[in-house]
């Protein structure tokens, strides 16, 4: 079950491109320490 998988109730699905899906998919092997890391680098990119 991936994270994309998770978030759709059966009625709606998540239309997620391929580099979405395996975004989401790396992040829910993150731990927390690596997701706050990740998303200070991210903020600096915008």
């Amino acid at each position: 079950l991936t994270l994309s998988q998770f978030f759709a109730d059966g009625q709606e699905r998540l239309a997620l491109t391929d580099d979405q899906r395996r975004l989401l998919d790396a992040w829910a092997l993150l731990t927390a320490p690596q997701k706050d890391a990740l998303l200070l680098l991210m903020q600096t990119m915008y």
